[in-house]
């Protein structure tokens, strides 16, 4: 019979993040098993954890402070070893590395949810959603959209501050008459300057 699980082993303090992943390993096709949705009422704990990781393929660990302290968790983990199941670590956040999982090859999902999930799905043997040249496009994408706002802003305040300065101008500059004659008039009306050519 075929392992069909992705089992994935949390804190219940961290149950918010683990459920957000579940669904986006679910998005990708995978069979996430979780205790919280997975053991019915009444059913004995253990057993049923202990059934689901015989049937899965590999065992997900959200790590975290309160993940890597948890004994459920290192039952988890001791018994997934036992039985060669794959272990991949994808850190929630920054915790103290337990002994032996060193050896393991880690998913920082911390510092880039999208491209650390792209590769825990690559490492477990799925079809990224976004693959990683879309990941870089979709950087540059959001690169440009900001630099287009930057500049849009810059270009309307060095528009208005040309107006203000051409408003400015236009105030300080006297009004000037010019008649045909032999005299040029100029001035603002209250105190003119009369140019009379002989």
């Amino acid at each position: 019979m075929q392992k069909k699980y992705v089992f994935l082993s949390y804190s219940r303090t961290d149950t918010k993040f683990a459920k957000r992943l579940a669904n986006d390993l679910k998005n990708h096709d995978f069979d996430v098993w979780m205790d919280q949705t997975h053991i019915p009422g009444g059913k004995h704990w253990d057993n049923n954890i202990e059934e689901a990781l015989k049937n899965s393929f590999v065992v997900v660990v959200v790590v975290s402070p309160a993940s890597v302290s948890s004994e459920n968790v290192k039952d988890e983990i001791s018994f997934a070893k036992k039985r060669d199941i794959p272990i991949v670590p994808a850190v929630y956040k920054e915790a103290e590395t337990p002994l032996g999982w060193d050896r393991l090859q880690w998913i920082e999902l911390h510092k880039d949810y999208d491209k650390g999930l792209n590769e825990l799905v690559e490492s477990i043997g799925g079809v990224p959603l976004y693959p990683s040249s879309s990941l870089n496009f979709r950087k540059v994408l959001k690169i440009l959209f900001f630099s287009v706002i930057v500049l849009s802003i810059v270009g309307l305040v060095v528009f208005f501050l040309n107006t203000n300065t051409k408003q400015t101008q236009s105030t300080n500059i006297k009004s000037t008459n010019i008649y045909k004659g032999n005299s040029i008039v100029i001035g603002d009306g209250n105190s003119d300057i009369n140019i009379t050519q002989e």
